[in-house]
């Protein structure tokens, strides 16, 4: 399907050896950090956003590892299969209009010999910006699989883990979505059931356990803050 230029992708690519790569891109995703913060931290989120019923749902610019090709053969290949993910993305339901809320003055280019950007933050509710960004997931790169791709937060952990060389299989917490977070953070008023439909490997299960490790640590903050 052409190179990620064809379908609108900045993909990068770092040199890592002479035939390792590694494949990235400055993406936009949805931050459950800063969500869980948004309504009490005054330095991260402007006053002005809980005035208008701020949703909690914030997004921010981060950087997204494709891949690591490690053989030099296989480079066109993974790219190709990069850029089909992102354009079968293109055509998927969960899009998002974001407007930017945060200091445009903070991210305006530096001094010739610096070339530090900081990441830009965004919020579904149009509060100051007339610059809409249309957001989307990527999507399964095989044409009879219709789920959304899963990424995992590159964590001290995962880099450990990756480092250690490890023979064993294991399984890391992927970084949920907007909708996965609102299942795993929903409060029925008044308390009752959830009735939770989905077809399978959809993220039924990953959410009840989310919900109650949320639950969990709830808990324990309670009991250590009294």
């Amino acid at each position: 399907h052409g190179p990620p230029e064809d379908v609108g992708m900045k993909l990068y690519s770092a040199k890592l050896s002479k035939a390792a790569r590694l494949l990235w891109e400055v993406a936009i995703t949805f931050s459950p950090r800063m969500s869980e913060v948004a309504p009490h931290d005054d330095q991260l989120i402007d006053k002005r956003l809980i005035s208008v019923n701020f949703t909690n749902k914030l997004y921010t610019e981060v950087i997204r590892l494709w891949a690591i090709v490690t053989n030099h053969s296989h480079l066109s290949e993974r790219i190709k299969s990069i850029s089909t993910s992102y354009r079968r993305g293109q055509q998927c339901i969960l899009q998002k209009r974001l407007y930017r809320y945060d200091d445009e003055a903070k991210h305006k280019p530096g001094p010739p010999d610096r070339h530090n950007r900081l990441p830009r933050t965004y919020t579904e509710k149009d509060i100051r910006s007339d610059v809409v960004t249309h957001v989307f997931p990527p999507a399964s790169a095989k044409e009879t699989e219709y789920n959304i791709v899963k990424f995992h937060a590159f964590s001290s952990i995962l880099v450990g883990n990756l480092l250690s060389e490890c023979s064993e299989r294991i399984e890391f917490p992927f970084k949920v979505a907007d909708l996965e977070y609102g299942v795993i953070t929903l409060q029925p008023q008044p308390q009752s059931a959830i009735l939770l439909l989905g077809r399978s490997g959809t993220g039924k299960t990953t959410c009840c356990l989310y919900r109650m490790w949320a639950r969990f640590i709830s808990y324990w903050k309670m009991i250590n803050g009294a």
